[in-house]
């Protein structure tokens, strides 16, 4: 089995994670769409290391 590189792992994550995006926001109700916003910011204090 040959080994994925790093960059291109990173790479199709982007490109997976836009195509999602667009997905979600075309085909998501505006009350399905407004749940997920609010339920997606619990991420980013995660990302913050002080």
């Amino acid at each position: 089995m040959k080994k994925i590189s790093l960059t291109k792992m990173i790479i199709l994550g982007l490109i997976l994670g836009m195509i999602a995006g667009v997905v979600i926001n075309n085909m998501a109700s505006a009350d399905t769409a407004k749940t997920y916003a609010q339920d997606i910011s619990i991420l980013p204090p995660y990302f913050y290391v002080w």
